[in-house]
């Protein structure tokens, strides 16, 4: 018979991909960790994880048994809390950094503020936000995808049983501050920015692809200086205070030309950027994700 311990080992495994972390989290060995997944996979007849070099995975059978796992884990916290104040809700969202976002969760929560609601926004590149969603650590992550990447991307969403809904397009801009020389400027030519140091997020696989990018004669292995800085407003603040150069989309245009940044159009750019949400197949979403997404969508 299944015991409710080896449903909560493996609850701890799927969530973190790692069984040498679960076994951490839970103060188990772990031996007896990985002797508690066998018996559970031996118990269902079932495969559970599959095992990779980075870790473990949920196969699609370990995927339907977490949902049921989840919702039991739910069903029992209401059992136990059945005396306490209503439980907030909860949407999580994974997001390529997008400055727009932040419109948007100032005015969910204007919406929202006489609710209890817990609302988690994480930052990362397209790989890990993908995996976010795989790993059901997200209910929806928002990605850009640029022309180069979009049959790649197109392909491991499919592989993974993940949907694409796209919100917007657009191109990408050089985004400077007052101190560049460009500031003035109504349009710029790539060449201009060869020798111009570059900001840019870490690179993933799917950043790696746009280095076959070439752009009115520019290649992109020809900038050679470069800043990688995660985070969208340390990128802002740089940008005002050196005569450093982004080139991205611009979403948020109207915020930065408040604080002295201007996005100026690339001549000869026809590059185009998809921004748009993914999200499990066959995964019926709560309401307020959904109200999150329809105020992104009037913001874009």
């Amino acid at each position: 018979m299944i015991q409710l311990q080896q449903l909560i080992i493996f609850e701890k495994v799927a969530e973190t991909s790692s069984m040498n972390k679960a076994a951490e989290a839970l103060f188990m060995s772990q031996p007896n960790l990985s002797k508690a997944i066998r018996n559970l996979e031996k118990e269902l007849d079932i495969k559970i994880f599959d095992r990779t070099n980075k870790g473990v995975k949920l196969t699609e059978d370990g995927y339907r048994l977490y949902k049921y796992v989840k919702t039991m884990h739910r069903q029992l916290d209401m059992i136990q809390g059945i005396s306490k104040p209503q439980t907030p809700d909860s949407i999580s969202i994974s997001a390529y950094p997008c400055p727009v976002l932040y419109k948007v969760l100032g005015e969910f929560y204007e919406r929202n503020r006489e609710r209890h609601i817990e609302v988690t926004l994480k930052e990362e590149r397209v790989s890990s936000t993908i995996d976010s969603i795989v790993n059901l650590q997200a209910d929806i992550g928002i990605i850009e995808v640029n022309d180069v990447q979009d049959k790649e991307v197109a392909r491991l969403l499919k592989a993974k049983n993940l949907e694409y809904r796209e919100l917007a397009r657009d191109t990408w801009y050089v985004h400077v501050g007052k101190n560049s020389p460009f500031y003035d400027r109504d349009v710029i030519r790539m060449q201009e920015l060869v020798d111009c140091t570059v900001m840019r997020a870490p690179d993933d696989y799917f950043s790696n692809l746009s280095y076959l990018f070439e752009v009115d004669g520019v290649h992109f292995t020809q900038f050679e200086k470069t800043m990688f800085v995660s985070d969208y407003f340390t990128r802002l603040r740089l940008l005002t205070t050196t005569d450093m150069v982004c080139i991205e989309t611009a979403w948020n245009e109207d915020f930065e030309k408040e604080i002295g940044v201007k996005a100026i159009p690339i001549a000869n750019c026809d590059i185009r950027i998809s921004v748009g949400w993914i999200k499990r197949k066959n995964d019926t979403l709560p309401a307020k994700v959904h109200e999150f997404i329809e105020l992104l969508q009037k913001q874009l």
